[in-house]
């Protein structure tokens, strides 16, 4: 803008300028912590996930002490159990059989 407001114009786009600037500040203050904060909560998931995983594979292993399942085979299984999801179970069942399995 290099060509001269009126006075009244030019007060309303130098606290226009301001309040953006106040934006940008507080943006630039905030996003930091944002990120840092949840970067804390995705950690903090990811390790209740494996205590879970833990004490799911802990439970499952007194079970097939104190009684034996029938097992069918290992194609079967894996291919039964994930056709048997709804769709959109199905991809969150997948993921996080990747995850854990990782």
């Amino acid at each position: 803008m290099t060509e001269a407001l009126p006075p009244k114009r030019q007060a309303v786009v130098d606290r226009l300028r301001r309040r953006i600037e106040n934006y940008r500040r507080h943006q630039s203050d905030c996003v930091p912590r944002y990120d840092h904060s949840f970067n804390g909560l995705v950690e903090r998931d990811i390790q209740e996930t494996l205590l879970l995983k833990q004490k799911y594979l802990e439970s499952k292993a007194k079970r097939s002490k104190n009684k034996p399942e029938k097992k069918l085979p290992s194609q079967l299984d894996s291919g039964l159990h994930n056709a048997s999801l709804p769709v959109s179970n199905r991809a969150w069942f997948n993921f996080l059989s990747h995850y854990l399995h990782t």
